[in-house]
């Protein structure tokens, strides 16, 4: 059987809305099922054990790809050190954030104070030009 589908994936000659549309375009997408040429899938012929076997082993070759890819993952999956080893930098990583808040707090305080401290001198400022002023006029007396 040569490959030969439309872009749905099940050949032309299967009705879209036949009860097994869907499981063929599944098979063909999947690369299991392949379809006669000028995109012809017999749906009604019999089939030969020959093309139930290549079915068959289209439906074994998928699974051993889809264990060959599982089993990659599992390969590249993290491992109990690597995660242990991701906490201990998360946990650091939150102290390092606690002491940072803390730090920013430090500098929230000291700038109200400094602020405080500023207005103070303005009023000492303010209080020392008075007092000039007092001190002249007393002098000029």
């Amino acid at each position: 059987m040569a490959q030969s589908t439309t872009k749905s994936g099940a050949p032309s000659d299967v009705p879209p809305d036949h009860w097994a549309f869907k499981a063929v375009d599944n098979l063909y997408r999947a690369g299991i099922l392949q379809g006669y040429p000028g995109s012809k899938f017999n749906g009604t012929r019999p089939a030969a054990r020959y093309e139930l076997g290549r079915g068959i082993d289209g439906m074994v070759q998928s699974i051993r790809a889809d264990i060959a890819a599982i089993e990659g993952k599992i390969q590249n999956a993290p491992k109990a050190q690597d995660l242990s080893d991701i906490r201990a930098q998360i946990e650091s990583l939150r102290a390092e954030i606690a002491e940072m808040r803390r730090q920013r707090e430090e500098v929230n305080t000291l700038t109200e104070r400094f602020g405080g401290l500023r207005r103070d001198l303005q009023r000492l400022r303010g209080d020392v030009d008075g007092m000039r002023r007092d001190l002249g006029s007393i002098k000029g007396r």
